[in-house]
């Protein structure tokens, strides 16, 4: 962070999040929790806190909620980390589970704060070609079934910030994710990696090149068949749809 230029040990504050659950503050300026993160006291970000049936922190309204996290929060980073796991389907992240990341509240030149997430933990990824972007597709019977976490029900399906979304995950497929650039990306990476992967002795992929090798096809058909899903899916905008504008 200190070469992004978003370090200051007077008004940096990093946070961990592990598992579900609280998170775990590791470097504050006053010993206390961020602006941020006071501010942003409801669901998603923090646990709904109930008394009888009365909801004590509700999620604000579409229109008020849009004006908060853009204050407080980069939604494109944060949008943008949420179009890569879905991607690649990572099980065990930000939106689909709101764990395994870091994230820095820090005071912008204007006086106000942003929040910046990164990744950690992604070693699960690239999995099933026809993963949902919005949601956990379950198929079985006439209709498949979307579960979502709270971030996905608060933020993917805000109509704004779905929008955002689609066209992040757009941009990023007709760029440094595009099925181009990453075979290209792969074609290089074979004739370098093939014998140094078949040597590895705690590697997963293969005790010949012959079968090194063959993983990097199956990664090569993977991104293929996954962008032409992803793109399917986002002309669809579901499921689930996204709410109505209120």
């Amino acid at each position: 962070m200190i070469n992004r230029g978003i370090w200051s040990v007077a008004d940096t504050f990093l946070y961990k999040q592990d598992d579900i659950g609280l998170p775990e503050i590791k470097e504050s300026p006053t010993g206390l929790d961020s602006p941020a993160y006071k501010a942003l006291n409801y669901s998603p970000f923090q646990a709904t806190v109930k008394s009888g049936k009365r909801i004590l922190n509700p999620t604000p309204s579409d229109a008020v909620l849009e004006q908060q996290l853009n204050y407080w929060i980069n939604m494109d980073t944060m949008l943008r980390l949420g179009a890569v796991n879905a991607y690649t389907d990572n099980p065990d992240e930000l939106f689909n589970k709101g764990k395994n990341y870091f994230w820095a509240d820090y005071e912008t030149a204007f006086g106000d704060f942003r929040r910046v997430y990164f990744p950690w933990d992604l070693d699960a990824s690239i999995r099933s070609t026809t993963a949902g972007i919005y949601g956990t597709v379950t198929t079985g019977g006439r209709k498949a079934t979307v579960t979502q976490h709270p971030y996905q029900q608060v933020i993917l399906n805000h109509p704004t910030f779905r929008t955002q979304y689609n066209q992040t995950m757009l941009e990023l497929m007709d760029g440094q994710m595009s099925v181009s650039e990453t075979i290209s990306f792969l074609n290089q990476l074979q004739p370098v990696l093939v014998d140094a992967l078949v040597a590895d002795p705690n590697g997963k992929l293969g005790s010949t090149p012959e079968e090194v090798v063959s993983h990097f096809d199956y990664l090569r058909n993977w991104v293929t068949l996954r962008d032409a899903n992803v793109r399917s899916q986002i002309s669809k905008n579901g499921p689930p749809s996204p709410r109505t504008a209120r």
